[in-house]
């Protein structure tokens, strides 16, 4: 069964050595407001946390215009965490050193907390994901690339039928599947009522169990 767990009320390191200091303290905080939250659940939400502030600053470095400070903390970061402060933002939005030196250091602290991860829980990284919707079923075939692959190998293909075989593949119902690549595949539109890709938290989850299975490029 998905659960959400979306806390950000933590700071936010910029290295490895940093982290490994405070993430047992950090992990009391996040038992208080899930008491039934186990290590394995608040380092998942660590890396989906850490992964959204990466992806930000790696959108703001790919910019190569200035952009406007207020924009960018409006803009871009969602959450917009406390410690992203105005200083920090005008430098990642204006000077291109502070810009790879404040990436390279979330990218470090990410590294570090998937190892812990690993490190924390080896048997929980293999846990049973039988219990996944319809919704996020489809967001881990597409993740994974197999949708792509099967899209670029058949050519021929149709939605229709494509619905048939991985209904086939996964128990669900093939008109229920159906409704939700139709979004996906043929708009790709991420805005549609019946896109998986709606619910962001639900998206970060799943790219964050694929990770620390060892799936990623």
């Amino acid at each position: 069964m998905y659960i959400k767990f979306d806390f950000n009320d933590l700071p936010i390191n910029y290295s490895g050595k940093d982290y490994l200091d405070n993430y047992k303290n950090y992990f009391e905080k996040f038992k208080k407001k899930y008491p039934k939250a186990t290590i394995d659940d608040f380092l998942e939400n660590e890396l989906s946390r850490y992964l959204k502030y990466l992806n930000n600053v790696e959108e703001l470095y790919e910019k190569k215009e200035l952009i406007n400070p207020k924009a960018s903390r409006d803009y871009f970061f969602d959450p917009k965490p406390e410690d992203f402060t105005r200083e920090i933002i005008d430098k990642i939005s204006k000077n291109e050193e502070e810009r790879t030196n404040i990436y390279l250091g979330l990218k470090e602290t990410f590294t570090t907390i998937n190892d812990l991860r690993k490190t924390q829980s080896t048997e929980s990284s293999f846990l049973d994901l039988s219990e996944s919707d319809i919704a996020s079923k489809i967001i881990y075939l597409y993740e994974l690339g197999i949708l792509e692959f099967l899209q670029k190998e058949y050519k021929n293909y149709s939605v229709n039928a494509l619905a048939s075989i991985i209904s086939g593949i996964t128990g669900e119902k093939q008109t229920s599947i159906q409704s939700y690549l139709n979004p996906l595949l043929n708009k790709n539109d991420i805005d549609d009522p019946k896109s998986p890709y709606r619910k962001s938290g639900k998206v970060e989850s799943i790219r964050s169990k694929i990770v620390t299975r060892g799936f990623s490029k």
